[in-house]
């Protein structure tokens, strides 16, 4: 029996990051795993991937650490988005594109699976119930485990296939059915969408099948700055900054109408075939 805390979307915030890092070692954890998305929207993503770096945490690549490594185009992404991501390629320190490069896209054990959105797509939103039943239907084709554990959509959410249905629970608290297919979100460390700024985790007890969603507060404003300042976050106050960047993003969708490339593929396998990164690496 063994307590693996899962962080996810932590996106350059070192503010958040570290305030999550020191709750859990309060809490005591035996493993920390990150799925992915420490590039992006805040200012210090080379600090953050160095603090998990360092920290011996397992790290798997989200759809934004591709993007700053070269690997994925950012052409799908929003206006906020594509600015953001632009701007964390540029900087990027190169050591870490080459760690991206040799970073899983999954990771699973004989009790649970995680990614970062999907087992299939590393850029498709987990929300929709066409494509939870999508998700569930390759957990049982590909013989993955029943629980699975991803990020990407920055919402802490369970939902599990109970008689045929979905059923979704937003407590901070719930233990699960170990044969009932369970998908758990667990949220993100450094980028809030709501009116909420806390950063948010999730713990997972493998002997009791318990899920413990914790929040923890940080500086928000700080962070809100410095991504600003360091141009990481596209400032809405400014006309030229938003005219250049929605310029810049109709130019590449004219491009790729015209002459599409392998790195506008965000499946697990185009992604593959143009890296060194695994589908799948087992852990213990």
């Amino acid at each position: 029996m063994s307590k693996v805390a899962f962080i996810s979307d932590i996106h350059g915030n070192i503010e958040a990051l570290d305030a999550v890092l020191d709750d859990l070692t309060i809490k005591g954890v035996d493993r920390i795993i990150c799925l992915g998305d420490i590039a992006s929207y805040n200012a210090d993503q080379d600090r953050c991937m160095e603090r998990i770096h360092e920290s011996h945490i397992d790290w798997i690549a989200g759809n934004h650490d591709l993007m700053a490594a070269g690997i994925l185009s950012p052409l799908s992404c929003s206006e906020s988005a594509f600015y953001s991501a632009t701007k964390s390629r540029k900087s990027l320190k190169p050591k870490w594109r080459d760690i991206i490069q040799s970073l899983p896209l999954m990771i699973t054990n004989d009790l649970f699976c995680a990614f970062h959105a999907t087992p299939e797509n590393i850029t498709e939103y987990l929300t929709r119930e066409k494509r939870l039943f999508r998700t569930i239907e390759i957990i049982k084709t590909q013989k993955l485990p029943n629980i699975a554990f991803f990020g990407h959509t920055h919402q802490s959410l369970v939902t599990t296939l109970q008689d045929g249905r979905l059923v979704k629970f937003t407590e901070d608290y719930i233990t699960l059915d170990a044969e009932a297919i369970s998908l758990v979100n667990v949220g993100t460390v450094g980028e809030q969408r709501g009116e909420d700024k806390s950063a948010n985790y999730t713990i997972f007890d493998t002997g009791t099948l318990e899920i413990f969603n914790h929040k923890v507060p940080y500086n928000h404003a700080i962070s809100l700055r410095k991504s600003i300042d360091n141009k990481f976050r596209l400032d809405q106050n400014s006309k030229i900054s938003v005219i250049i960047n929605k310029f810049r993003q109709k130019f590449l969708f004219i491009r790729h109408r015209f002459f599409p490339r392998n790195i506008d593929d965000p499946s697990l396998p185009g992604i593959i075939k143009r890296s060194s990164n695994e589908v799948s690496r087992s852990i213990i």
